[in-house]
Order: C-alpha cells, then structure tokens, then sequence
C-alpha cells in the first residue's frame, strides 16, 4: 500500500567529486509525522555533512512509477506506452530523474548526452543540476550520479605571458578566426542558396578512388551509434543555422532516432523532417544532402564541402518548370496537328461530294 507522502530521497554525505556515481540504500521506514514535517517543508530535507563535507538539498520525489523502477512503470488499459521524451524509443530504460524540477521521462544514457551539449531540462528547460538519479529501485535504493562541472579556461588563456611576441601572436590569431569566420558566412550563405534553388548534390559512385559509400541502413546506424550520431549531429547543427527557428540539439537527437528506424531516402523520413524545415520536399531535400555527408565517410565538415566530389546541377525547379512548358507545347502541337487531319479530312469528304455531283450532271 503507497503511502500519501512519499518518503525523501537522502544524500549521500560522502564528496560528489570521489567517485560520480553513488548508491543510496537505506531499510527503515520513516513514521507519518516525518513525512507531515517533509511535506510542510516544501517537500525538502537538508542533511548537514562533517567539516569539508558538501551540504545539500534533495527533493522528494512524487511516486509516478511503480516499485519496478528500471522498467516501464504499468499504465492502465487503453492508454499507450510511455516514450523517452529524448530518443523517442518505445519505453524508458533506467529511468532518470533530474531533482530540481522532477521530470523522469528520460532514458539516463539520454539525459547524459542531453546535460553535455544542453545543461537544462529537456521539458521545462529548468536546470538539470550538478547530479542526477537513477538506477531506482525504491525510494530508499538508488543512484545519484553527479554530472561532470563544465569546463573553464586554463591559465594560460586567461593571463597573456610578457613575451614581446604575444602580440604578434594574438594578431595572427585574430586574423585567422576572422578569415574562418568568413568562410563558414560564405559557405552558409551557398548552403542557404542550394536550399532556396532545390539543388540536389550530384550522385557519387561507391568506389575506392571517391573513398565514398552506400548510405548507412538504419541497422548500421545502431550498431555504430556514437559514431554516426556524432557525424549527424555535425551536419544537423551546421545546417539548421538556415532554420534560425528550429532548435538544433532537439532535432539533431530526433533525426539521430529516424535514421535508426527509416532510410535516409525514405518517404516517412521526408514528411517527419518537412514538419521542420518547411514541408515534404524540403525534408527530402534535407535528407538527401545529410546522406551524400554520411556518404562521403569524411570526419570533417571542411573537408566534405571543399572536396573535388560534391557537385550540384542545374536547379530541380528551372527543370520541372522546363518540362512543364514542354508537356503544354506536345498537347498545342497534338491540338494543331489534330485540327489539321480533321480539316483534310473535311476537304478530302468535299471534294468527293463534288465529284458525284459532276457525274451525275454528266450522266444527264
């Protein structure tokens, strides 16, 4: 029988940094008038540690799963199946809570890649905090994994040495992040016009001397998926600068779960990424330039679009609106050629009319 409160989830009081993953076990069970205190105290409990020992806070977490807490928690008849907000697969597996704000509904292999590019919620985009929990088993046995602190500078970055030739460097270096600067605007801004114009790369052969091949099945992508998630992500991130509305780290996640469920060149995967880049044929437009990278087997960006294979045609639209106006011409030149027969045919009919006529005058 659940209890109306739940029972607070304590810290550990040993130092976060010594090891990132810690197990909290405890067997007794808490009497009614602790958890009223809990509850009345915002549903928080402050554990004091020893001299040098970390204080912290730890929230009580409402009980929205049964005592199976690595498995998909039971739903009622009729409703559907729970998904990982993250990589949209069908149940979440060790289930991962973030203290602050309390939302579960990630995958913990998810939320960590998530807390690298991302340090807030997936869901409410309140901060994640410096550690999550997982591996539940009850609400006194699980694991507070503490996420690794972000990276500063070093001291070398932070304070110029009294070298005379630090300037000179400096320069050298600002000048570069210039000129790099204006090659990523010049390439974004030819990325951005292959995009408006509907230019598809160019087909490349699978061959040893293009080091290009076969696009990877969604099979491939799961049995390699750090790897091809990485190189998709790469690729998302660039292009979605184009899409200044859509959110890159969200989308790059989504497209990283379709392309372990869909081909590349797929129809599903041309109408779910037109919901974001502004329909079905952008979609396929999109997917098809994210195939020719993942194709190409290179490790950078650079290096893909400065290569002697990526190529691009004339416009897909000047072609279509071409063969348009050549299919209207075939029917004005069947009409007229129709119109023609049917005017010999009139001619030919007159003419043996009038020649009736005249034998029959002859006849008389």
């Amino acid at each position: 029988m659940p209890l109306d409160t739940p029972p607070p989830l304590h810290h550990a009081t040993n130092s976060p940094t010594s090891n990132p993953s810690t197990r909290i076990t405890k067997t007794h069970t808490p009497s009614r008038a602790s958890l009223d205190e809990n509850h009345q105290s915002n549903h928080t409990h402050t554990v004091a540690g020893g001299k040098g020992k970390a204080r912290a806070q730890d929230a009580i977490l409402k009980p929205e799963w049964n005592h199976t807490y690595n498995e998909p928690f039971d739903r009622e008849e009729g409703e559907g199946e729970e998904w990982c907000l993250i990589c949209h697969s069908s149940g979440v597996w060790d289930r991962t809570v973030l203290p602050i704000c309390l939302h579960s509904q990630f995958c913990f292999g998810c939320i960590l890649r998530w807390s690298n590019m991302k340090p807030t919620c997936p869901l409410c985009l309140a901060k994640i905090g410096e550690f999550v929990i997982h591996d539940i088993r009850s609400d006194w046995d699980y694991i507070r994994y503490y996420l690794a602190p972000p990276r500063l500078p070093s001291c070398s970055t932070c304070t110029p040495p009294s070298d005379p030739s630090w300037a000179t460097t400096r320069q050298r270096a600002r000048q570069s992040r210039i000129a790099t600067h204006a090659d990523q605007e010049q390439i974004l801004q030819f990325r951005k016009y292959i995009y408006r114009h509907s230019l598809y790369a160019k087909h490349v052969g699978s061959n040893a001397h293009t080091g290009y091949k076969p696009p990877p099945s969604p099979l491939q992508i799961k049995s390699n998926l750090s790897e091809w998630s990485r190189k998709i992500t790469t690729f998302v991130r660039r292009e979605l600068q184009l899409w200044p509305n859509v959110d890159a780290e969200f989308l790059a996640q989504y497209l990283v779960s379709l392309a372990q469920l869909f081909e590349l060149a797929s129809e599903e995967m041309a109408n779910l990424l037109g919901e974001f880049v502004g329909g079905e044929e952008k979609g396929r437009h999109f997917a098809h330039e994210l195939a020719c990278w993942l194709r190409s087997r290179r490790e950078r960006l650079e290096d893909y679009d400065n290569g002697p294979w990526l190529q691009y045609g004339t416009s897909t639209s000047d072609g279509s609106t071409r063969r348009k106006r050549r299919r209207i011409q075939e029917k004005e030149e069947e009409k007229e050629q129709g119109s023609r027969e049917q005017v010999a045919q009139r001619r030919s009919r007159l003419l043996d009319r009038l020649e009736r006529e005249r034998a029959l005058l002859f006849c008389k």
